[in-house]
Order: structure tokens, then sequence, then C-alpha cells
């Protein structure tokens, strides 16, 4: 087992992952390489980024790659509310994503803080 999954954050974040994708696959079949892609890519970007940073060799480089991931999730929701916008998704779904991506946000600049305390 690597070091990055016994974090809470990539817990949460592959979880995350997940409800997009069921989210993305009730979009038009035609949006599967447009705004589909870009949220999907975006939403896989914050897991990546923790497992990345977890790969480092200080707790103030694996802070630098953390840094990108609440980037990566406000990208996901501008995409998910655009998507609402446009009636691919209900409002409820756009409502799952938006909390559970706020909670997420929170719980990775709050492990931020704790790595930066922690280097000094």
């Amino acid at each position: 087992m690597y070091q990055f999954e016994k974090l809470k954050i990539w817990e949460h974040s592959v979880a995350l992952i997940k409800m997009t994708y069921q989210i993305v696959d009730k979009f038009p079949k035609e949006e599967r390489f447009s705004l589909s892609s870009q949220i999907q890519r975006a939403i896989v970007s914050v897991a990546l980024n923790i497992a990345e940073g977890k790969g480092c060799q200080s707790d103030k480089e694996f802070a630098k790659f953390l840094f990108i991931s609440p980037r990566s999730l406000h990208e996901s929701v501008a995409g998910m509310k655009i998507a609402e916008e446009l009636q691919y998704i209900k409002p409820s779904d756009l409502a799952d994503f938006y909390n559970n991506s706020e909670s997420l946000g929170a719980q990775i600049k709050s492990f931020i803080k704790k790595l930066k305390a922690n280097s000094k």
C-alpha cells in the first residue's frame, strides 16, 4: 500500500471521483468529449495531486501539491454548475456534488495547515 492511500483526503477524493463519473454519465452523449471530459480531468487531478504530493521528500513540498487540489475542485464545481444550467443534471445532483466538494476542500485546507505547522 502506498502512503497516500492511508490519507482521508485521498479516500474522500476517490469517492468524489466516483460521484462525478456517475453524474457525468447522465450528460448527453454529444458531451462525452467536451464538458464531461473537462470535469472528469479536473476532479481526477485532485486525487493525483494528493498522491503525487505524498511522494515528496518534505511536508513543505507536499503542501505545494495540495495547494493545487482546491483549484481543481473549483474547476469541477464550475463545470457542474454549467452542466446544471444546461439542464444536463438535476439541481439535487449539483447540490450533492457541491456539498461533497466543499467538505473535501475544507479537509485539504486543514491538512495543509497541519503540514505547515509540522514543518516549522
